[in-house]
């Protein structure tokens, strides 16, 4: 869960927020069934500026040929999966360890046509994580579809700690759909 605030004219600012931490022993469901274990609040602050414009060249895009083989190595689309249901095309792009920020359009390509399911970042150090995404497809997709990962400035920018990234398309083909 997350909270945003308005962002406030130009200048520094310090913004304190405090966060209640509670663990629970037994099902959530229904309301009032878990037991509470252990429950605290922190409070975190930090200091900021809100500037009247981006500067210039503040997010670049990098591309090192000696990285090429091993970023693409430790990115994977995994878990494709098509909702007949809803039309939805969801799934999930994995990240191990890879050398430097990502910042990808997250596109299915079959039937000729390109289906944009969303945006992923990952922003190194190195670490494993991954990141869900997901976008409604006029077109049901074929047992296999080929999933390109497209470098995005705007996926970058809209992300508080990336300052460069990938500047490489990335294509896997036939990735495997499944059908729910």
């Amino acid at each position: 869960m997350g909270t945003t605030a308005k962002c406030p004219s130009p200048g520094k600012y310090e913004l304190s927020v405090t966060v209640r931490i509670e663990i629970f022993n037994g099902p959530m469901n229904p309301p009032g069934a878990a037991a509470l274990e252990y429950q605290c609040d922190r409070t975190m602050t930090g200091n900021f500026e809100v500037v009247a414009t981006k500067p210039a060249n503040l997010i670049q895009p990098v591309f090192d040929r000696k990285l090429a083989a091993a970023m693409k190595a430790a990115v994977t689309p995994q878990n494709l999966r098509y909702s007949r249901k809803d039309r939805m095309l969801d799934g999930m792009i994995q990240f191990n360890n890879p050398p430097m920020s990502l910042a990808f359009e997250v596109i299915a390509r079959y039937g000729g046509k390109e289906h944009r399911l969303g945006e992923v970042t990952y922003h190194s150090p190195a670490g494993v994580s991954g990141y869900s995404t997901s976008g409604s497809v006029a077109d049901p997709p074929p047992a296999t579809v080929d999933v390109i990962l497209r470098p995005s400035e705007q996926a970058a920018d809209d992300t508080v700690d990336i300052y460069s990234y990938w500047n490489q398309e990335m294509v896997f083909p036939n990735v495997p759909v499944a059908r729910h």
